[in-house]
């Protein structure tokens, strides 16, 4: 038997020498695979905490994975709910091409991207579908090649125009493995998107796609409140434009009143400056006298420019703008502005303010006008009560910690029980002429001040209405 010779076996142990050292070289470059991928997925995961939507995370995602699988060019398409599939985020794509190929539709557009994206791939791409659903070629000349004329026309061709030698196609999905887009892979060279590869990226895009999903929900929120803010918005105005109406419908109920209340010191002024101009006609004018009758010149005008000022304030025309204020001055200027009212129609006013009572937050011109409508209310409610009977009591107090409650009473006939329920109702009334609006607006008024607003039946006769306020409203809105 013959033996091997020393240079057979110095061969032999060369040769395994050799295998050796190419399975250690390719374990070490998987190894540094592994690193680079963990290394990437790190920073995906970086890049979805700090991104502040889609576009600004997948800028992010496309730059890394160009430098991560040093592919020419790099996009990921996202799948609209209109079934377009758009370029969200590129890089290498030249203008021209991304210009072409954004506008794709699944419904529409047949192509390795939208086949991708719909999970329906055809028989002439079978040999490059991954287990995953992903679309991978390294040759795509040699691949086009060997297909039909009629397999040929399930490909759209832009790839090949412009060169592009390796492409895949890798779909993004969430956790319910719902595909939401793909990532689009392109390099004019050959071998650049090797199995290996396809599949570290399919591990990545679950995360990717997860990722997408949530800034999709995001934005869908992101667009419902801000629909839902125009609406409210859009509510409001319509609110303060119907108030508005309301607030000049009052005034004219009251011009009668408020004609004397202006009529008063005007006629007031008259007499003093006759007055004035007798004494200066004197041969030594009464200095003394004249000065008297300056001086309530001077108090009339500003008597009457306070009347003007509140009508001014009632009638004006805009947004609402909630400021700290008292309630006891929104009272007592109320009461000014419908005292003449109340004395023509013989009714006794009085009102019980508690001390000290905490500003709130409110629109002041918005809560007069709720007194005002519950006090007008109160006036028609007493027409048929005898004119020694007539009063009407408007009070404030806290109610708790945190709470005005502001009530006006009266002694009219009062409001049915089962109609207590339905009188802050649009177009609801109990009286022969109301439109029905004067309490709902005063409801909405309330409610959009945090508070609330009810009526009861008196025990002995009439109605009271209350409403609140919250006052820790005023530190929770700053």
């Amino acid at each position: 038997m013959r033996e091997d010779s020393p240079c057979s076996e110095n061969e032999k142990h060369a040769a395994q020498l050799a295998k050796l050292k190419d399975r250690l070289a390719l374990e070490s470059k998987k190894c540094r695979d592994l690193e680079k991928f963990i290394e990437v997925n790190s920073s995906l995961l970086k890049f979805a905490g700090t991104s502040a939507n889609n576009k600004d995370y997948l800028d992010k995602v496309v730059l890394k994975l160009q430098e991560w699988t040093e592919c020419e060019c790099v996009g990921i398409r996202i799948l609209r709910d209109n079934r377009s599939i758009p370029y969200v985020s590129f890089v290498g794509f030249s203008k021209d091409f991304w210009e072409a190929e954004n506008d794709l539709h699944l419904d529409r557009d047949n192509c390795i991207c939208t086949r991708t994206v719909s999970g329906q791939f055809g028989p002439q791409d079978a040999p490059c579908v991954t287990p995953d659903g992903s679309f991978h070629c390294n040759d795509v000349p040699a691949f086009l090649s060997g297909l039909s004329r009629e397999q040929k026309r399930a490909f759209r061709g832009a790839c090949p125009r412009k060169g592009f030698n390796s492409v895949a196609t890798i779909p993004l999905k969430n956790e319910q493995a719902i595909i939401v887009g793909a990532i689009h892979l392109a390099d004019c060279r050959t071998g650049k998107v090797p199995s290996r590869l396809v599949k570290m990226v399919e591990n990545m895009g679950i995360h990717i796609g997860e990722t997408v999903s949530k800034f999709n929900l995001q934005e869908k929120l992101d667009q419902e409140f801000e629909i839902q803010r125009r609406k409210e918005t859009e509510l409001q105005n319509r609110r303060e434009e119907l108030a508005h109406i309301y607030r000049v419908i009052a005034l004219g109920e009251l011009q009668t009143s408020l004609a004397h209340e202006i009529n008063q010191p005007l006629a007031a002024i008259l007499v003093n400056a006759d007055t004035a101009l007798r004494f200066l006609d004197r041969k030594i004018p009464d200095v003394v006298e004249i000065r008297a009758a300056l001086d309530d010149i001077v108090e009339d005008v500003q008597r009457a420019g306070r009347v003007i000022k509140r009508l001014r304030l009632m009638q004006r025309k805009v947004h609402s703008e909630k400021v700290e204020c008292d309630i006891k001055e929104v009272i007592e200027d109320t009461l000014k502005l419908m005292s003449s009212s109340a004395a023509r129609k013989k009714v006794h006013i009085s009102s019980r303010t508690a001390d000290d009572l905490p500003r709130v937050l409110a629109d002041s011109i918005q809560l007069q006008q709720v007194l005002v409508n519950l006090i007008l209310n109160a006036f028609d409610a007493m027409e048929h009560t005898g004119p020694d009977n007539r009063r009407l009591t408007v009070n404030a107090t806290l109610d708790g910690p945190d709470t005005i409650q502001v009530s006006v009473s009266d002694t009219g006939a009062g409001v049915e029980q089962a109609e207590l329920d339905r009188i802050f109702e649009s177009f609801h009334t109990t009286k022969p002429d109301g439109m029905g609006m004067g309490l709902s607006i005063s409801r909405s008024i309330v409610e959009a001040h945090h508070g609330r607003i009810w009526a009861v039946r008196n025990p002995d006769c009439g109605t009271t209405f209350i409403f609140t306020l919250p006052v820790g409203i005023l530190n929770e809105e700053r």
